[in-house]
């Protein structure tokens, strides 16, 4: 079983509401992808989960957060 198996199906949901009002995305599926990403990183600890920093390493570009800027 997989991570993306344990997780609940409504945190998926609150990441694709996140993303899909915060991100221009390219392509309509890119939404789902970027939210689930998300999703997984919370679910796996991440307090510091971003839909603008997700969504730009989606897209193989910095975001210019902190994170981003330190290289990490």
């Amino acid at each position: 079983m997989s991570i993306s198996d344990e997780m609940p199906k409504s945190l998926v949901d609150q990441w694709m509401y996140r993303v899909l009002s915060s991100v221009r995305t390219v392509q309509p599926g890119d939404a789902e992808r970027i939210a689930r990403v998300c999703a997984r990183a919370e679910w796996c600890g991440d307090k510091y989960v971003s839909v603008w920093h997700e969504a730009a390493a989606y897209y193989g570009t910095t975001c210019h957060c902190r994170r981003c800027e330190k290289g990490g």
